[in-house]
């Protein structure tokens, strides 16, 4: 069986009919990750989905159905990317733009330097053993 979606690709659910707490058929959202599962009864894909609705609730092919609305966007090669932006460069508490990673504020990484330090030193000392 090859893979129904692949993760990115925008989808309608069709039907779900064996859900006590089904999606609701005509849903779209979008598919996180897709595996598919050979066993000696049957193969089968399950095909996790963040939905338009806020929930996040795989779908299982079959029974499940589900239809292709619009395919995950094609990711250019990183020699034709732009250079991601060094995390170090972003003011504290900004948000890269490339990746949505947020730096600590500056509190944070002071405190966090200053744990790293405390348990290194304590590491060091000749009468402490770690369990």
């Amino acid at each position: 069986m090859k893979p129904p979606f692949k993760a990115g690709d925008r989808i309608e659910l069709v039907s779900m009919p064996h859900d006590p707490d089904p999606i609701r058929p005509g849903t779209q959202g979008v598919v996180d990750s897709v595996a598919v599962h050979d066993w000696p009864h049957g193969t089968f894909a399950s095909v996790g989905v963040r939905w338009d609705n806020g929930r996040t609730l795989g779908i299982v092919m079959p029974p499940d159905d589900a239809r292709l609305v619009e395919p995950a966007p094609v990711v250019a090669p990183a020699s034709q990317r732009r250079q991601h932006m060094a995390h170090q460069d972003l003011p504290h508490g900004a948000t890269c733009p490339d990746c949505y990673w947020t730096r600590p504020s500056a509190a944070d990484e002071h405190n966090d330097r200053i744990r790293r330090e405390t348990e290194e030193a304590i590491d060091r000392h000749p009468n402490t053993r770690r369990y």
